[in-house]
Protein backbone atom coordinates (compact mmCIF):
# COMPACT_ATOMS: atom_id res chain seq x y z
CA UNK A 1 0.00 0.00 0.00
CA UNK A 2 1.22 3.06 -0.93
CA UNK A 3 0.67 6.62 1.12
CA UNK A 4 -0.13 9.57 -0.59
CA UNK A 5 0.16 13.40 0.77
CA UNK A 6 -2.57 15.48 -0.55
CA UNK A 7 -3.46 18.81 0.14
CA UNK A 8 -7.08 19.39 0.38
CA UNK A 9 -6.72 23.26 1.01
CA UNK A 10 -9.08 25.33 -1.28
CA UNK A 11 -6.33 27.76 -1.61
CA UNK A 12 -2.73 25.78 -1.09
CA UNK A 13 -0.62 28.48 -2.30
CA UNK A 14 -2.00 31.60 -0.70
CA UNK A 15 -2.67 29.30 3.04
CA UNK A 16 1.49 28.54 2.44
CA UNK A 17 2.34 31.60 1.64
CA UNK A 18 0.36 32.76 4.68
CA UNK A 19 2.25 30.20 7.24
CA UNK A 20 5.55 31.25 5.08
CA UNK A 21 5.07 34.65 6.05
CA UNK A 22 7.36 36.65 8.07
CA UNK A 23 4.77 38.34 9.79
CA UNK A 24 4.48 34.57 10.93
CA UNK A 25 8.22 33.62 10.88
CA UNK A 26 10.37 36.54 11.17
CA UNK A 27 13.40 34.41 11.83
CA UNK A 28 16.50 34.42 13.88
CA UNK A 29 18.70 38.19 13.56
CA UNK A 30 15.04 39.59 12.06
CA UNK A 31 16.14 38.17 8.67
CA UNK A 32 14.43 39.26 5.49
CA UNK A 33 13.88 38.13 1.83
CA UNK A 34 14.18 34.64 1.77
CA UNK A 35 15.26 33.79 -1.31
CA UNK A 36 18.65 32.19 -0.94
CA UNK A 37 19.87 29.16 2.03
CA UNK A 38 21.52 30.51 5.15
CA UNK A 39 23.03 29.11 8.19
CA UNK A 40 23.15 31.32 11.43
CA UNK A 41 25.59 30.02 14.11
CA UNK A 42 25.64 31.23 18.08
CA UNK A 43 29.09 31.09 19.26
CA UNK A 44 30.25 31.68 22.32
CA UNK A 45 32.27 34.76 20.95
CA UNK A 46 30.52 35.73 17.69
CA UNK A 47 28.01 34.58 14.93
CA UNK A 48 28.69 33.12 12.13
CA UNK A 49 26.35 33.27 8.75
CA UNK A 50 26.94 31.19 5.69
CA UNK A 51 24.92 32.11 2.74
CA UNK A 52 24.93 29.48 0.23
CA UNK A 53 25.87 31.04 -3.44
CA UNK A 54 27.21 28.87 -5.67
CA UNK A 55 28.59 29.75 -8.69
CA UNK A 56 30.09 33.21 -7.89
CA UNK A 57 32.68 34.78 -7.05
CA UNK A 58 33.85 37.35 -4.44
CA UNK A 59 33.88 40.23 -6.65
CA UNK A 60 29.95 39.62 -6.85
CA UNK A 61 29.13 40.33 -3.10
CA UNK A 62 28.49 43.24 -1.83
CA UNK A 63 27.92 43.93 2.20
CA UNK A 64 27.21 46.85 3.91
CA UNK A 65 25.94 48.07 7.26
CA UNK A 66 23.36 50.76 8.46
CA UNK A 67 22.88 51.12 11.96
CA UNK A 68 22.60 47.27 13.18
CA UNK A 69 21.09 46.40 9.75
CA UNK A 70 24.15 43.89 7.68
CA UNK A 71 22.90 43.94 4.13
CA UNK A 72 24.55 41.27 1.71
CA UNK A 73 23.60 41.51 -1.60
CA UNK A 74 24.76 40.83 -5.14
CA UNK A 75 26.14 42.68 -8.07
CA UNK A 76 26.70 41.94 -11.54
CA UNK A 77 27.77 43.80 -14.18
CA UNK A 78 25.29 45.03 -17.19
CA UNK A 79 27.71 42.67 -19.51
CA UNK A 80 28.01 40.04 -16.98
CA UNK A 81 23.81 39.79 -16.33
CA UNK A 82 23.46 39.20 -20.41
CA UNK A 83 25.94 36.61 -19.92
CA UNK A 84 27.29 38.60 -23.73
CA UNK A 85 25.14 36.69 -26.22
CA UNK A 86 26.56 34.61 -28.56
CA UNK A 87 25.11 33.56 -32.07
CA UNK A 88 26.59 31.49 -32.72
CA UNK A 89 24.90 29.52 -30.28
CA UNK A 90 20.67 28.02 -31.01
CA UNK A 91 19.37 27.23 -27.33
CA UNK A 92 16.48 25.54 -27.42
CA UNK A 93 16.08 26.32 -23.84
CA UNK A 94 18.45 28.03 -21.48
CA UNK A 95 18.22 27.81 -17.45
CA UNK A 96 21.11 28.44 -16.53
CA UNK A 97 21.60 32.16 -14.91
CA UNK A 98 23.28 34.35 -12.37
CA UNK A 99 20.61 34.65 -9.22
CA UNK A 100 20.64 38.13 -8.09
CA UNK A 101 19.80 38.26 -3.81
CA UNK A 102 19.69 41.23 -1.85
CA UNK A 103 19.53 39.30 2.31
CA UNK A 104 19.02 41.83 5.23
CA UNK A 105 19.98 41.10 8.77
CA UNK A 106 18.24 42.78 11.94
CA UNK A 107 21.63 42.72 14.65
CA UNK A 108 21.60 41.92 18.30
CA UNK A 109 22.77 45.20 19.66
CA UNK A 110 25.27 42.44 21.63
CA UNK A 111 27.76 42.82 18.39
CA UNK A 112 30.51 44.55 17.46
CA UNK A 113 30.14 46.20 14.44
CA UNK A 114 33.47 46.95 14.27
CA UNK A 115 34.50 43.80 14.21
CA UNK A 116 32.73 42.10 10.96
CA UNK A 117 34.66 39.69 8.33
CA UNK A 118 33.59 37.95 5.33
CA UNK A 119 35.21 35.25 3.30
CA UNK A 120 34.03 33.71 -0.10
CA UNK A 121 34.99 29.46 -0.25
CA UNK A 122 33.86 26.89 -2.50
CA UNK A 123 30.42 28.46 -2.92
CA UNK A 124 29.27 29.57 0.32
CA UNK A 125 29.93 32.99 1.65
CA UNK A 126 31.01 32.83 5.39
CA UNK A 127 30.44 36.09 7.72
CA UNK A 128 31.67 36.13 11.03
CA UNK A 129 29.90 38.74 13.58
CA UNK A 130 32.17 39.16 17.30
CA UNK A 131 29.88 39.99 20.02
CA UNK A 132 30.99 42.47 22.14
CA UNK A 133 33.05 41.47 25.53
CA UNK A 134 30.07 41.74 28.07
CA UNK A 135 27.90 39.82 25.91
CA UNK A 136 30.33 36.84 25.74
CA UNK A 137 29.67 33.43 27.47
CA UNK A 138 31.01 34.13 31.09
CA UNK A 139 30.73 30.43 31.45
CA UNK A 140 28.56 28.36 34.08
CA UNK A 141 28.09 29.15 37.66
CA UNK A 142 25.85 28.73 40.23
CA UNK A 143 23.49 31.35 41.18
CA UNK A 144 22.18 31.01 44.88
CA UNK A 145 18.58 31.93 45.94
CA UNK A 146 17.95 33.94 48.77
Amino acid sequence: MTLVKRNNSLFPSVWNGIIDSELLDPGFFGISNKNVPINILNQDTHFDIEIAAPGLKKEDFELSLDDYTLTVETKFAEEDGAEKQDSSKKYLRREFNRPAFKRSFTLPKTVDLEKISAKYDQGILFVTIDKKEEAKNQGKRQILIS
